[in-house]
C-alpha cells in the first residue's frame, strides 16, 4: 500500500484521494512503520500552492506521528522543522488565511511530536526556545481552541517550569497573551513569582487590555494566582494595578471586567496589612467603596466590592479611621 502510494504520488495522482486512502489505511492498521517512509515525500508536497494539498497532507503527517516515536523522530529531523522551520511558516499562513483544517493538523502534529510522552526529548523547548513564531500561532489558537491541541500544547509549555517564563517573553500581541492566560486560568500550576510579575508588568501597561479578550483572561488567570498564597510582591503589584484601574471610568468595554477586578483585589489585600496600606495609600479604599453601588446588570460587582472593602479593613485601623472620616452626600441622582 505504501508503495503504490508513493509511486501514486509520483505519478501525479489526485493527492486528496492517495492521502485518503493512506489515511484510513494508516489508522485502521497501524501501520505507522511503513508509513515512516513517506514522510520525506508528503514534506514536500507541503510546498505545493494548493490549501487543499497541504491541509491533507498536514492530516496525513498528524496521524503518522500519533503514538509512533520513530515517525515523530523522522518528522523532527526533517527539512521541515531545519533550520529555519518550515512548518512555522506553513503555520502561520494557515492562521491568516483562516485554513482552520490545517491549523487544527499543525497543532496535531506538534502536539504529537513535543507534549506526549514526556515532550518528546526536548522538542518543547525547540518550539518555545528556538521558534517562538510557531509558539505565538498556538498561543494565539488557544484564545478559540477549547481543550484542544493548542491548549494542551500551552498548559506544557507552563508546566515546564524552564519553559513558562520564556513562552510568556516570546509572545508580542495582545491576542497571544490572552491565549496563553486563558490556558494558565483553566490550568492548576502555580507559575513563579517573576513570571507573575511580568504577565501583571505587561498588561497593566497594554492601554487595550480591557478592550479585547486580554482583560477579561488576565483576569482569570490572576484570580487563581491571587488565590494560591500570593507572594508579597506579587499582592503589592496587583493592588498597583487594579486600583488605577478601578479608578479609571474607562470606556464601557471595562465594565463587565469591574466584578472581576474586585475580586482580584479582594484575594490581593486579604490578610496582608501592607497590601491593605498600598491600596489606602493609592485610593483603593474609596475606589471599592465607589463600586458598592448596585448594578442591575453586573450584581455581582456588588457583593465583590463589599468582600473587598471587608479585606481591607480586616485587621487595619487606618483603613477603618479613613472610612470613618468619610461623611455620607447626597446623590444628585434620585430612583
Amino acid at each position: 500500500m505504501i508503495a503504490s502510494a508513493e509511486s501514486a504520488l509520483a505519478g501525479g495522482c489526485a493527492v486528496d484521494d492517495v492521502f485518503a486512502q493512506l489515511r484510513r489505511y494508516v489508522t485502521a492498521r497501524a501501520q505507522q512503520d511503513e508509513a515512516a517512509s513517506l514522510v520525506a515525500s508528503t514534506c514536500a508536497l507541503l510546498a505545493a500552492d494548493d490549501d487543499g494539498v497541504r491541509a491533507v497532507a498536514l492530516e496525513f503527517l498528524g496521524n503518522c506521528v500519533t503514538g509512533h516515536a520513530g515517525n515523530q523522530a523522522a518528522l523532527w529531523s526533517s527539512a521541515l522543522c531545519r533550520p529555519d522551520w518550515p512548518l512555522a511558516l506553513l503555520m502561520h499562513r494557515a492562521l491568516t488565511g483562516g485554513d482552520l483544517r490545517a491549523t487544527h493538523a499543525l497543532c496535531m502534529i506538534v502536539h504529537a511530536c513535543c507534549v506526549v510522552n514526556g515532550g518528546g526529548d526536548g522538542r518543547l523547548r525547540d518550539v518555545v526556545l528556538e521558534c517562538p513564531r510557531l509558539f505565538r500561532c498556538v498561543a494565539l489558537l488557544a484564545l478559540a481552541d477549547d481543550q484542544g491541541w493548542s491548549t494542551w500544547i500551552v498548559e506544557a509549555a507552563l508546566v515546564a517550569t524552564e519553559l513558562a517564563a520564556p513562552a510568556w517573553a516570546c509572545l508580542s500581541t495582545s491576542p497571544e497573551r490572552a491565549g496563553f492566560l486563558s490556558v494558565l486560568a483553566h490550568c492548576d500550576v502555580d507559575v513563579s513569582e517573576a513570571l507573575a510579575l511580568d504577565i501583571i508588568a505587561e498588561c497593566a501597561r497594554a492601554d487595550d487590555a480591557f478592550e479585547g479578550a486580554l482583560g477579561h483572561a488576565f483576569l482569570l488567570a490572576v484570580a487563581g494566582v491571587s488565590t494560591r498564597n500570593p507572594t508579597r510582591a506579587v499582592r503589592l503589584a496587583l493592588v498597583g494595578a487594579l486600583v488605577r484601574w478601578l479608578r479609571d471610568p474607562g470606556p464601557a468595554s471595562w465594565d463587565d471586567c469591574r466584578p472581576d477586578m474586585l475580586r482580584v483585589l479582594a484575594n490581593a489585600v486579604d490578610g496582608c496589612e501592607e497590601a491593605q496600606d498600598a491600596a489606602l495609600a493609592t485610593g483603593g479604599v474609596e475606589a471599592a467603596l465607589n463600586h458598592c453601588k448596585v448594578d442591575p446588570l453586573r450584581p455581582a460587582q456588588h457583593e465583590w466590592a463589599l468582600f473587598a472593602v471587608r479585606n481591607l479593613c480586616a485587621g487595619n485601623a487606618r483603613v477603618q479611621a479613613r472610612i470613618a472620616l468619610l461623611k455620607p452626600v447626597e446623590s444628585k441622582y434620585r430612583a
